[in-house]
This record gives C-alpha cells, structure tokens and sequence, in this order.
C-alpha cells in the first residue's frame, strides 16, 4: 500500500495493461479489413439499427440506420456529382447540427478528408484555413453564405467547389436570400438562377435530395468498396489550431489515431459516454474536445444532440429537456455554470459524469458538489499531440484539479509523457552538463513532451511548423520527442497539474489564441506601427484574456484626447472585423515603443506581470469599440461584475 500510495504503482498497471489492450484492438480490426475509424460506427448499426444516434434542438431524429442512410447519399454525391476522388479534403463551415455530424462520417467512410472549420474565423484566416488544408471543396450552412461571398473572388481561383446544404435556417442577417427551399435539378444543380445564391454556391443539397437522387441507391456498393480498402495510414480529418508561427496550422490526423480514442480500453479511455448515454455536444464540433464526445458516443451506441449555441444561463434545463446523461465541457464552461445564481434544475437532470479539460482546481469540487456529480474525467490531450492523460475523479481530496495521476511504470515502459525544464522566455529547453534535456522536478512547472512518431503526427503543408515541435536528441542522441507546448508540474504523488500555455499563444474561450497573428493584424491598421499581443490573467475567468501594447505612427500619437478616443474606436471596428472575436484583445495599452529583449523579440512577460490593470483602454462586452478604461470599469472586472 505504502509503494502505491507514493508510486501510483497500481494505476500504472491499469494504464499500461489498457495501453496493450488498444494497441491489440487498432491492430486487429485493420487485420479484419476494418482499419476506417467509420467501422466501428458501423458495428453499431448492425447491433441496433433502430437505436436513436442524432436529435436535434428542434427534436427531430435519426435512428443508426436513417443516420447511415444520409452518410451514404453525402458520400456518394461528393464522389460522384462533386467528382472528388479518396484522399481529397473537404472543409465543413457549420454551427453545430445534425448535418455536420452526417458531414463527419460521410467523409469518413469516403476516405475524404474532413476539414472541420471554427464559425468564427473569417476573410484571410478562413482563406488561409482552405489553403493550408488543401480543400478542395466547402460545404456549408445557410447562415453562412454571406462569409462565403466575402472570399469568392479567391475561392474560385483556388479552383474549390462550393457546396450548400439547406438545412432549414435562414440566411444570415443583411443577406440577398430568404431561405429556401431552394430548386435544383436531380444533380443538385441549380435550376433557379435566384440573385444572391447562383454566384456563390455550384451545388445546393439537402437532406430529400441525398436520399432519393438518382443515384443514392448506388451509394452503399460504392461507399463499402472504400471503407474495405482504407489503412490505418489513411488521412481522415484536420483540425485547425493556432501555434507560435501566427496563423492557424492544419493538425493532420489518420484513422489509426482515431481509432486509439474509440478503444473502449485504451490509455485515454472515459467512462464517459456509455452504451445507453445521451450526449449532449455544448461545444462546437470543430473543437477537438467536442468531437471526441460524438465519436466515441456513436462508437458505443449512445445518442447524441448537437447544441447550437452554448448558455450557461440554459444548459441545465436543455439537460432536463433532451434527456442528457453526459456532456463534455471546458474550463470556461465550467466556471459559467457555476457563476450563475442557483436554479431549479441544478440538480434536477441526469448528468452525474462529465469529460473534458481544463477545469480548475479552485473550482472542482464546488462544481462536483453543487451540480450532483458523480464522476468527472479530467482530460489532458491535443489535437496535434501526442500526450494523453486522464483524471477519473469520484470524489475525495485526492486529484483535484489535475489532469492524471502517473507514476515512473508508465513513464519507463510508455516512453512519456515528459516534462523537461525550460526558458520561459526564451522557450529552449534547459540542458544539463552531458547536452541533454534535464527533468523537472516535483512542483517544477516543464513543457510536455511524448514521443515522436513520424507521419502520426504532423502539420499538412507545414513542413517547418512540424519541424519546430520536434525536440531531437532530449535524453540521448538520436531520439525524437513532440513539443506539447504546455507547462505541467507534478507533486511528490504523482498528480499532474496544468500550469499554463508556453510561448506565443494563449488560451481564451477555448481557443489558443496566436499573440503573432493577431500582432499582424492590428500593424494593418493605418495608424499603427507595432503591437505587441499577449495574455492577462482576469478574476473569475478562466485562461487569459487578450491584451495588446500598441505603438502608434509618430503622426499619430499625441492626439488630443478627442481624436484619440475617436481613433481607439476605429482600432476596435478595425480589430473585430479582421479576427475572430475570441481573438480580438479585449484590452490596449498605449506607448511611444515596444521594448524587445536581446534576441530581438517582443517582451511579454514584463507586461504579462503588469497585468490589465495598466490597460488604458478596453472592448466592453457586447461591444465592438475601444473605451477608456476607468476606475469604475477596473471595479467592474475586480468584482466579477463582467463577464469577458
């Protein structure tokens, strides 16, 4: 008892013994000729064909089988009428809904590419987004069309096939179009030259259209065909994700590594969700955290429901309404839930275990206790790494706040995770007397490292990006290691605890955000000559919220307080129109200079100590202009009166 209460001998066994498990289960699935991640979806249909796996908001269902049925008629209408072909990639811009799930698996089973896009990235990013992905063609919403419209000219030279599928919501706000039904042939080809919608888009689908066309019926011979001939090598989706280089990189992952986070007994295998669960996706899709909820859901029979939108202020009784069970969160949902007033349906729903990452230690046990609880999966893990660590916490003071808890076993016969020591300002790795990378020691914070494994892990189109997370020669010469880019630390029991985001980028509403990209785009404005972007803690929020030093041209400083305000609000506009929101800085710093270290970089960490609180102007919420940043606003912020 001694040697496991201080070596986590016992959970170390169990990790590597499920580790084993998953390994033999990938291997002997792909000797069975069923290596597509989509196969273990399909065992499901074929044990309960009449199960519920989608409902929407609206209430509206689909059994196993009718879900199958339309990821049939998508797969085959992009192998067919689109003319794609196995290994093409397909970029998805919707809120979340039943027609992204079907867009997933159709691809999936189409050995398409699946490019989930963030809703929120627009112009340049998203253009860049497409690029780097190597999309060939979009498929989008409705509600979409007008951030499509706004890039065409590109979309067009860059030769991508545009693909709307109409899925019963208007149109966005301002546009040409009042929402369908639209008229299209038995193709999906427009028949109605209708203004606003024939200039943008080359088919319009909808849900009718993939089940009765003319040759849906083709659709299971063909789709088959592909899922028997898929590898475990196979490419099956990309998801985005913003890193020190600025711009969103494309984190390509194949259907072996998918199906290491369906095993039922893998390393990184959750309680949650379970055969009879009802999962709800509060985040979206997009997100990596989300779409593991939805994959491994289907992966063993539960049901899932799409949210649209995510309110703290409704979660608990959308919980009663659909009948939840489980759901997956972020630290940023948690805290929500949690700043809300006491109801009548805290405890009134189903939901006793929940997955997810990010949630604090200051608020663990008092979100476990007032919500009814009965388990929560603390995960730790990255859509372009290759670490995965999870807390199964029931209950006790033990594990509060972390992420894992494991022992030297694991580390030993596993070859990681890692935490080396390393500059936090400059982000090298500490190395020891002999050359190589020196561990951190208990209450150490270090940068997460696991081993390498070429071609599992990489950045599409990004050779120098994949380069640069790869460390060589950490604890001899010739090994190979994946930079996480996370600051961890364990105690003397082996309990690992988040510390923070490393380097250039941030993380806030869920979303790593780029100081570089976002640096970028303030220098377009006019009136700017530098800004220095980077994070600032908040009370009562979780991660760090956007601050921005910003150097303005000589012309344009020592303005009267007037025409500096007048201008501040134009750096706002400016700003909102050019990121996403979760990126636009929420606080500005004005100064005749930016000061730069040695090597010529930006300091952040002076400014990062300094805080918001020397902030001369901020975006109040719901705001899209920059402010003076009063005493009463500070008081606003100090009292956890505003919700960033």
């Amino acid at each position: 008892m001694y040697l496991d209460s201080k070596y986590s001998l016992l959970e170390d066994a169990r990790i590597i013994y499920r580790s084993l498990r998953c390994t033999n289960f990938v291997q002997e699935r792909a000797a069975q000729g069923k290596a597509n991640v989509v196969d273990v979806f399909l065992d499901r249909v074929n044990a309960h064909p009449n199960r519920l796996a989608i409902r929407s908001e609206e209430y509206r269902e689909w059994t196993y089988r009718e879900m199958l049925r339309v990821c049939y008629g998508l797969g085959n209408f992009f192998l067919g009428e689109v003319g794609l072909k196995p290994g093409d990639t397909v970029a998805m811009l919707f809120d979340n809904s039943p027609e992204l799930v079907f867009s997933y698996y159709a691809f999936f089973m189409s050995q398409l590419v699946a490019a989930p896009l963030n809703s929120a990235v627009r112009g340049e990013a998203l253009l860049h987004c497409l690029r780097v992905s190597s999309a060939d063609s979009i498929i989008f919403e409705p509600a979409y069309l007008e951030v499509v419209r706004d890039i065409l000219p590109e979309l067009k030279k860059m030769g991508i096939k545009m693909i709307m599928w109409e899925n019963g919501f208007p149109v966005a706000p301002g546009a040409e179009l009042a929402r369908g039904p639209w008229q299209i042939d038995e193709n999906g080809k427009l028949i109605s030259r209708r203004q606003g919608i024939s200039d943008v888009v080359d088919w319009v689908i909808s849900e009718k259209y993939l089940l009765e066309g003319t040759k849906a019926r083709d659709a299971p011979q063909r789709i088959n065909r592909i899922i028997k001939e898929t590898k475990l090598s196979d490419n099956a989706y990309v998801m985005f994700t913003s890193g020190t280089t600025g711009l969103p990189k494309a984190a390509i992952s194949v259907h072996g590594r998918l199906m290491m986070f369906l095993a039922e007994t893998g390393p990184l295998s959750f309680r949650t969700p379970l055969e009879h669960d009802i999962v709800l996706g509060v985040l979206p899709l997009s997100h990596m955290t989300c779409f593991i909820s939805l994959a491994t859901g289907l992966a063993r029979g539960a049901s899932f429901v799409p949210l649209r939108k995510f309110s703290a202020s409704k979660l608990w009784k959308q919980c009663v309404d659909y009948d939840i069970t489980t759901f997956y969160y972020v630290g940023e949902v948690a805290r929500y839930l949690l700043a809300q007033p006491p109801g009548p349906y805290d405890r009134a729903h189903k939901v006793r275990r929940i997955c997810g990452n990010g949630m604090r230690a200051d608020i663990f046990k008092r979100f476990f206790d007032r919500f009814g609880m009965q388990e929560i999966c603390e995960l730790y893990a990255a859509s372009d790494g290759t670490s995965g660590m999870v807390n199964h916490y029931t209950g006790g003071q033990d594990g509060i706040g972390s992420v894992a808890r494991r022992g030297p076993l694991v580390t030993a016969i596993l070859g990681g995770p890692y935490l080396i020591k390393v500059n936090e300002v400059t982000e090298e790795p500490v190395k020891g007397p002999d050359g190589f990378c020196v561990l951190a020691k208990p209450g150490e914070p270090g940068e997460v490292i696991g081993p390498w494994i070429p071609g599992l892990f990489e950045y599409r189109n990004n050779p120098k990006a994949t380069e640069r997370k790869i460390l060589r020669d950490v604890f001899r010469k010739g090994d190979a290691y994946w930079r996480m880019g996370d600051l961890v630390q364990r105690d003397k029991e082996y309990w690992y605890f988040f510390v923070d985001r490393l380097g250039d980028t941030f993380r806030w509403k869920s979303e790593n955000v780029s100081t570089f990209e976002c640096g970028n785009f303030f220098a377009q404005h006019p009136a700017v000559n530098e800004a220095n972007v980077y994070g600032v803690e908040v009370p009562n929020h979780t991660g760090r919220a956007g601050m921005a030093l910003v150097v303005f041209h000589t012309e344009f400083q020592n303005l009267s307080e007037e025409k500096e305000r007048s201008l501040m609000e134009e750096l706002g506009r400016h700003a909102v129109k050019k990121m996403p929101r979760f990126a636009v800085p929420i606080f500005v710093r004005l100064a005749p200079a930016v000061e730069l270290t040695a090597s010529m970089k930006h300091r952040k960490v002076e400014y990062q100590k300094e805080g918001y609180t020397k902030a001369d102007y901020w975006m109040p919420p719901n705001k899209d202009v920059y402010v003076p940043f009063t005493q009463e606003a500070r008081a606003t912020i100090d009292g956890g009166k505003a919700r960033l």
